[in-house]
């Protein structure tokens, strides 16, 4: 059947479905129209939130086209699409998918350019007890191309939801999560709890998304892993997740996180189990080339950002910038093992709320067996005469940071000191710096004492060297030091007093004057 612009012209287009006037002289069918869309009740769902709508709505998924799900409440036990280029949209929050089986995944996407957008789901899952999710993909039928939007995955009272609410397994690339909000999502340890699952895909994007967890629910807001590579995750918004909310891991059996981005994000109350082992924002082993820019944590209460390369050779040139941090429960921004990266341009401020004076704000360490290495550290703005212990702290554990250049930050005193290098050689605004204990026993007058073989990787011989000793302030005490090979300081004291001295141990600290680094 055929309608004419004459014909339309005598009627209103109510009794065609939502009919449009065509342009004059051109002809349409009612079928080609309603294959634009069909509604979920056109299939016999009833949304009156009694009736089991599965079998409806899984009959209009199997038309291929757009499928409408009109306001109203939905009750469905598992749905699978499995027509290419199927769009499934509502009318927005009140277009409500109520999932009624936990120990099934609500929505089953098995191939490619597949949309979701403009509803609510709703989980039933009292407890974290099946490892399910509301929407679902796997790498047997890779979903290329996913996109979900303004979609919120809640659960019908605060007693209900997912354990888990969007998965992307491995090969499902170019996925998209935008918009969305994300709540009462069951679990706190491995396999729940998670609001976005990505594994072994690329170019993923995460955008404007909302997180809502509390202390029983919600493990990871966003959790990227097992060679999860160029994805971003931006503007996006998270509140009080149990664990790490944004997290970037992957372990030694599998592939490289490479390229990731995330930024511009916000986040407060993370984390709301306290360990110095978790971060807000949290890289684990095999990461390598990560931004990490312009993001604003606040009160999390494990660290602010951890950058943990423990056990892994990967862990290479990840880059921290222009960071907000304030009110950590333990280190701000705590880098172990980084190899290759820079710290910069961040704002950290009062990091140890757990233990007043025991955390320091930036802290770079190794893991025992590699050693944080060759990064810059510059232009950062490390405060906290309250809490924090040090502005930046370079931890002893063998092996030692290596090739730290830290220039042009303001680390002025915290709770302890400024900057603690622990006998660690750094080159500082100019200085290599190092600092080490030195004993000197009962010294003459017009005696010396010397200290050789000091360690301060960088230094040449014709460098000029400084030296100051904490317990040698007394008027008559004379310091010199020189480089007399490669990498190798030695200082020596002259007692001028006028009677013998025993000092007591104190710390020489040392400075070797660079050009150029």
């Amino acid at each position: 059947m055929y309608i004419t612009d004459t014909q339309l012209a005598a009627d209103d287009g109510s009794s065609l479905v939502g009919f449009s006037r065509p342009s004059p002289g051109v002809l349409r069918t009612v079928e080609d129209k309603l294959r634009e869309a069909v509604s979920v009740k056109d299939y016999g769902a009833v949304g009156d939130g009694t009736t089991d709508d599965t079998d409806a709505i899984q009959y209009a998924l199997a038309t291929g086209g757009p499928v409408y799900v009109p306001p109203g409440t939905y009750l469905v036990s598992s749905l699978t699409i499995a027509v290419a280029g199927t769009r499934l949209f509502g009318a927005g929050p009140g277009s409500i998918l109520r999932h009624t089986n936990a120990a099934l995944n609500a929505i089953t996407v098995t191939v490619d350019d597949v949309e979701i957008s403009d509803l609510r789901m709703e989980g039933c899952a009292t407890s974290a007890t099946d490892e399910k999710f509301a929407i679902y993909t796997e790498s047997a039928h890779p979903a290329t191309r996913l996109g979900i939007e303004r979609v919120i995955f809640s659960g019908a009272t605060s007693s209900l939801g997912f354990t888990n609410a969007i998965k992307f397994d491995a090969n499902c690339d170019y996925g998209r999560v935008r918009d969305c909000r994300f709540e009462r999502l069951w679990g706190t340890a491995t396999n729940f709890g998670y609001g976005i699952l990505v594994g072994g895909i690329t170019g993923g994007l995460f955008a404007g998304n909302t997180g809502i967890g509390t202390t029983s629910r919600g493990r990871h807001f966003l959790y990227l892993s097992s060679g999860a590579s160029k994805c971003w995750a931006i503007s996006n918004h998270s509140s009080g997740w149990y664990g790490e909310p944004f997290a970037i891991y992957s372990t030694n059996e599998q592939d490289t996180c490479d390229g990731n981005v995330i930024a511009f994000n916000t986040i407060d109350a993370a984390a709301s189990v306290a360990s110095s082992s978790t971060g807000a924002i949290a890289l684990a082993q095999n990461v390598a080339n990560t931004l990490v820019i312009g993001n604003i944590i606040a009160a999390s209460a494990s660290c602010g950002i951890k950058a943990d390369g423990t056990d892994s050779s990967l862990f290479k040139n990840n880059r921290f910038i222009g960071n907000t941090i304030v009110n950590s429960g333990f280190i701000g921004i705590d880098a172990i093992s980084l190899q290759g990266g820079d710290i910069s341009n961040n704002d950290v401020r009062e990091s140890s709320q757990s233990s007043p004076g025991t955390y320091s704000n930036i802290r770079l360490a190794s893991d025992g067996s590699i050693a944080s290495s060759n990064i810059l550290v510059s232009g950062n703005r490390s405060t906290g005469t309250s809490q924090a212990r040090s502005a930046f702290q370079l931890n002893a554990t063998s092996p030692v940071p290596t090739g730290i250049k830290v220039m042009g930050n303001y680390f002025p005193a915290c709770q302890v000191t400024s900057i603690e290098l622990n006998g660690v050689a750094c080159a500082i605004d100019g200085f290599i710096r190092a600092a080490v204990t030195w004993d000197l026993g009962s010294v003459a007058d017009g005696g010396f004492e010397e200290k050789d073989a000091i360690s301060v990787p960088g230094a040449e011989v014709g460098d000029q060297v400084l030296v100051q000793h904490t317990s040698l302030a007394a008027a008559g005490w004379h310091l010199a030091a020189t480089c007399y090979s490669s990498g190798w300081v030695r200082a020596v004291a002259f007692n001028d007093t006028g009677a013998s001295v025993n000092p007591a141990s104190g710390t020489l600290y040392i400075r070797v004057l660079k050009e150029t680094f």
